[in-house]
């Protein structure tokens, strides 16, 4: 009798599982045959806000194809909208019409395409393709962002960024318990707020404009007012194209 703990155990990759939302039932037919053809799963079918909104609820699928002009006059975006309060599921529009002003006002709601009727199975498996794929990597990104964010606020040394504005955007544990301030009380405030010398702020960074990561010793005004001097460790802030996006500061 073979162990249990050596039985193969075998991954398998389930279906997309998509809501539809299309007022017009022969449409939402049409699509519903394209999407299983597909190989993806059609979990419901609404043809209006209402019913939208309670279907993302009740089966939370993995994609909703969204008609722009829904029954009853509703509107897709604000449909959208509210759907995207409460779930992050990726949301591809589907229109009749390039209007330009509501693509313009479909671009509030990001979403992750969108499509022209009529369409052929090579577009629809294109643009659910492509929404699926943004949004693991979107999903792979949070989970990662999260464990950095875990690792910061979990340093004994005292860490701060600021953005282009020069306004803090982290400002972990050791930093609070250093200085006094909580992080929501700090959060988007611009960092002279927290130097003794604002002249410093020129300093920091004509410092890293040098291109290398340098050390400077830093005087903070902490919440009781009392002035603590910080040996910093300084670096420019890049984003993936290497444009500089803010300077993160750490403290020995």
């Amino acid at each position: 009798m073979s162990d249990i703990s050596n039985a193969l155990v075998v991954e398998v990759d389930l279906p997309t599982r998509v809501l539809v939302v299309e007022d017009e039932p022969q449409m939402a037919k049409f699509i519903t045959f394209k999407l299983d053809y597909l190989g993806y799963e059609v979990v419901g079918i609404a043809r209006n806000e209402a019913m939208a909104i309670q279907l993302a609820k009740d089966l939370k699928p993995d994609l909703i194809l969204m008609d722009i002009l829904l029954d009853n006059d509703d509107d897709g975006i604000e449909t959208a909208n509210k759907i995207l309060a409460f779930t992050d599921v990726p949301i591809v529009y589907l229109t009749a019409q390039e209007d330009d002003e509501v693509f313009q006002r479909a671009k509030i709601t990001k979403p992750f395409g969108y499509l022209l009727k009529p369409f052929n199975d090579r577009d629809l498996n294109l643009v659910i393709e492509t929404a699926t794929y943004r949004q693991k990597q979107k999903s792979e990104l949070s989970v990662a962002l999260e464990a950095a964010r875990s690792i910061i606020d979990s340093s004994f040394l005292m860490i701060i960024t600021l953005n282009s504005a020069d306004n803090i955007r982290e400002f972990n544990r050791a930093a609070q318990w250093v200085l006094g301030y909580s992080h929501d009380e700090v959060y988007g405030r611009s960092i002279l707020d927290y130097l003794i010398n604002p002249d410093d702020l020129s300093l920091i960074k004509n410092t890293i404009s040098r291109g290398r990561r340098s050390q400077l010793e830093i005087e903070f005004l902490q919440k009781d007012g009392q002035s603590l001097a910080c040996l910093l460790s300084l670096s420019t802030l890049r984003n993936s194209q290497d444009n500089p996006t803010g300077i993160l500061m750490i403290s020995h």
